[in-house]
């Protein structure tokens, strides 16, 4: 564990880690090595007890953590993917991601998500869609002459 200290090479999130492990010997209070290392005694407490419990090793290696935000359910995203594939509401021409985010329930983000893993861009649609124009006969009459 010098040898990891003293190392310019060692990350340096592993380096109070050890320092930890090495002036937890018995000699000190906790009070002192927060002083010395210069972390919280939460932090203390917790490289002692992955020490003792794993040994070195628990030192190397970062506890995995489930993510903050939970997956969406199959049944969601099967619904935003129908959803896009039909019309969308009122006079849009297409759905945006903040329309369809709205309708469904979810995050924008999301919904962007489940758009690009399944290849759809609603906004590149290829089909003939009349303007929201209420001259629009109107003027085709003029410049077609029909």
């Amino acid at each position: 564990m010098e040898v990891l200290i003293h190392s310019g090479n060692s990350p340096q999130k592993l380096v109070p880690r050890a320092r930890i492990a090495l002036l937890s010997d018995g000699t000190r209070l906790n009070g002192e090595i927060v002083q010395e290392v210069g972390v919280a005694l939460p932090t203390v407490h917790r490289w002692q007890r992955r020490v003792q419990e794993q040994g070195v090793e628990g030192l190397l290696s970062d506890k995995t953590r489930s993510s903050r935000i939970p997956a969406l359910v199959p049944e969601v995203v099967e619904r935003v993917v129908e959803m896009t594939l039909q019309e969308p509401p009122g006079e849009a021409t297409y759905w945006s991601s903040r329309t369809m985010a709205v309708a469904i329930g979810v995050g924008t983000t999301s919904v962007c998500r489940i758009w690009r893993a399944h290849g759809l861009k609603p906004h590149r649609v290829r089909a003939f869609r009349l303007p929201r124009d209420p001259r629009f006969t109107e003027r085709v009459q003029d410049v077609a002459g029909l």
